[in-house]
């Protein structure tokens, strides 16, 4: 850095880091001038403060040193508080008009609110619950509660609709039929029982009922039943008609097993219900064993080869044979009643009936079979003899 000293435009001197001396001494002044350049030295610096106003845009500001001063040597800057509620213009401003309410949902949208909002939602109207009461199905019912209500804010609380009933008497249907012998025969869920047992003469039905912990009854039926079949009655035929009665203590048979002599047999029954056989000498003399079987319903029966099975039962639903031996060059014959509704028979594999060969309702058959092919002679049956 250098000064210069200049008279009425005129340069007088140039001074760089050195002392000059200005000979004006009674020329201009009264003395010397002296000029001493010190930019060699340290600058003279200036501490300055600048104070800034917040606002929302980006502010810059030039600070300089005041005349007289070569620079700064600090510049303390403040800048003014924001306000605690101040709020940019930048962020949406919502109140309460703003909040939007859709069935159970309500919408606050986004933005400041100055103050609390809220919305208020609709009341709904609490209905009257009622049930209704299904159809008995297997001894049991259906009961389906509802209630209806409008859409809208219902307040907490309890309320009680109209009852529905269900009498014992609703949860029962249908006849238990009971044909057979038994203690605690369970009867219940049962509208009506039909008791069929026979007796043989002495024997004794007893129904006893006992309430059971709903109100409604448990009905156990106990029947007793003194008929009593000989298991097995063995009889040899000759050539006289010969009535089978059972032995004493017994009130009838389980099965019979006949020996004819010498020819067949014709087999009816009595006023009694006794067997009346009755045999025809083919003459062709030898033994031919005959089994004699009452049973009813489903009956299953093992058949022995040479052997005449009778089922005297006119309540035979279905009849289901097999082969103790079950050689093709062994014979089987049998005969059994199809009564108004017509039974069922079931023969091995192995057997092929006649052609056309169906089993009729009411109507007598008899079947003979030879290495495994059945031919059946059929005859009308009107019910009560064999």
């Amino acid at each position: 850095m250098s000064t210069t000293v200049t008279y009425k435009g005129s340069t007088l001197t140039t001074v760089s880091n050195e002392t000059k001396k200005l000979e004006t001494a009674g020329t201009y002044m009264e003395d010397d001038v002296t000029l001493t350049d010190v930019s060699s030295s340290a600058p003279i610096l200036q501490s300055k403060s600048v104070s800034y106003t917040p606002t929302e845009s980006a502010q810059s500001q030039t600070v300089t040193a005041d005349s007289g001063y070569d620079g700064l040597s600090s510049v303390a800057v403040s800048v003014g508080a924001i306000s605690s509620t101040y709020v940019g213009s930048g962020i949406a401003r919502k109140s309460s008009t703003d909040l939007t309410v859709s069935e159970a949902t309500v919408t606050a949208p986004a933005g400041y609110y100055a103050s609390s909002a809220s919305k208020t939602v609709a009341s709904g109207t609490e209905g009257t619950p009622n049930a209704t009461k299904g159809t008995v199905s297997n001894n049991s019912v259906s009961v389906t509660p509802s209630v209806t209500n409008t859409a809208g804010y219902i307040s907490g609380g309890t309320k009680t609709g109209t009852a529905v009933t269900v009498s014992a008497s609703e949860l029962v249907s249908g006849t238990k039929s009971i044909t057979a012998n038994g203690t605690g025969i369970d009867v219940t869920n049962y509208a009506s029982v039909d008791v069929n047992v026979p007796t043989g003469g002495g024997g004794s039905v007893v129904v006893v009922d006992t309430p059971d912990e709903h109100g409604g009854t448990i009905r156990e039926i106990t029947a007793t039943d003194v008929v009593t079949l000989q298991a097995q009655k063995q009889v040899t035929l000759t050539t006289s008609p010969q009535t089978i009665t059972p032995d004493t203590g017994y009130d009838g048979f389980a099965s019979v097993v006949v020996t004819v002599e010498g020819g067949s047999i014709d087999i009816t029954q009595d006023a009694q219900g006794y067997l009346v056989l009755s045999p025809e000498d083919s003459g062709g003399g030898g033994n031919t064993p005959v089994i004699i079987v009452p049973t009813s319903g489903a009956v299953t029966q093992e058949l022995e080869p040479d052997t005449v099975y009778h089922f005297t039962s006119d309540s035979i639903t279905s009849l289901t044979i097999t082969f103790a031996d079950a050689g093709p060059e062994n014979q089987y014959h049998f005969d059994f009643i199809s009564p108004a509704t017509a039974a069922t028979l079931s023969l091995p594999a192995s057997v092929s009936m006649e052609d056309g060969f169906t089993v009729e309702a009411n109507t007598r058959i008899e079947i003979d079979i030879y290495e495994n092919y059945g031919v059946a002679a059929e005859w009308a049956y009107q019910g009560a003899s064999a």
